[in-house]
């Protein structure tokens, strides 16, 4: 008889037979959890990288303007040291010449002062001092002995030049103050670079010129055709300055006032110039002369004393009948004054 096979027991369900079929592969999967609504502003990463971007700038920023006000400080210190300690010496002469008639003195410098007075009128004297500034007192003098000057004479013309030793830096100075004492009738031709030019009691042809410095003449009677100009000053006419017979003057500065005091004589031409700066004209009441005066659209033009019609194109008229001097005033920026007295 036979037996059935016992039935076969089935796998456990964590332990599938070989070769069982996956469970089912899920269709779906569960979604993610909805975002919160209420998380605030989105952060800007970039904020921090800007704020740290102009940190660095205006650190840098501060680090130069205090490395340079540092900076600064330390040059002005060391200039105004070496100004504080800077030396100064001269040296001085004087020589006589012999002249008959009026004598003529030429002179051209670079750096220093004129001054012209009255003397006897045979002789011409020349003094002359030179000074030297730098750093100490030894390149003071070194300095002095580099610069000099020649007098020479030939007749009635005396010709001073000068030599002006080579600037090496700017705190080493050297120049020129010359005393000319003259005969009361002479010529006088004498150029300046920066200096004040001053003339006292002298008559005869003036051409006095300076770059940079003030012109003073005072009791002067000017001859033929005298100029008297500077680049950058003024230049004053004191105490009724003269002018000769048929003279053609000119007085002429660039920028600068122009102040004088003028006794005309006959057939006199004067022409009183200026690019920017103001126009005194002072004169006897009894003058005689043609004046044409104008002036720039900002200017403004008085006539005390004359009887003179002032219109927008300035003054064109005589101070008396048939006069025979001309009187010519003009400034581009300024006012003109005429007045007679």
């Amino acid at each position: 008889m036979s037996q059935e096979p016992p039935a076969q027991q089935p796998w456990p369900h964590t332990n599938p037979p070989p070769n069982a079929p996956y469970p089912p592969y899920p269709q779906q999967y569960p979604g993610y959890p909805p975002y919160p609504q209420n998380q605030g502003p989105a952060r800007n990463h970039a904020a921090p990288v800007i704020l740290g971007v102009l940190g660095g700038c205006l650190a840098l920023f501060i680090i130069a303007i205090v490395g340079g006000i540092a900076f600064l400080g330390v040059t002005f210190g060391s200039i105004l040291h070496t100004l504080k300690n800077t030396k100064t010496v001269s040296a001085s002469t004087s020589q006589t010449l012999s002249v008959t008639g009026a004598p003529t003195i030429s002179m051209t410098q670079l750096n220093g002062s004129f001054t012209v007075l009255s003397g006897t009128s045979n002789q011409v004297v020349i003094e002359i001092t030179k000074y030297a500034t730098a750093t100490d007192q030894t390149k003071a003098q070194a300095l002095l002995e580099q610069g000099s000057y020649d007098v020479h004479q030939n007749g009635n013309t005396i010709t001073i030049t000068t030599s002006q030793p080579p600037e090496t830096n700017p705190f080493s100075i050297w120049r020129l103050d010359v005393t000319l004492t003259v005969p009361p009738t002479s010529n006088l031709l004498l150029k300046g670079n920066a200096g004040q030019i001053s003339v006292q009691d002298i008559s005869g042809l003036m051409n006095l010129s300076t770059d940079a410095g003030t012109i003073h003449a005072s009791h002067v009677v000017l001859f033929n055709n005298s100029t008297i100009t500077t680049k950058v000053g003024d230049i004053i006419l004191a105490d009724q300055t003269s002018i000769m017979d048929s003279s053609q003057v000119t007085i002429q500065t660039d920028v600068g006032k122009i102040m004088s005091y003028v006794s005309l004589g006959q057939h006199d031409s004067l022409l009183l110039t200026s690019n920017v700066g103001d126009i005194t004209l002072s004169m006897p009441k009894t003058t005689s002369a043609h004046i044409d005066a104008t002036t720039g659209s900002a200017g403004t033009i008085s006539v005390t004393g004359f009887n003179l019609p002032v219109s927008s194109n300035g003054v064109h008229a005589d101070t008396a009948p048939n006069p025979t001097n001309t009187l010519t005033l003009k400034t581009s920026v300024g006012t003109l004054s005429i007045t007679g007295s």
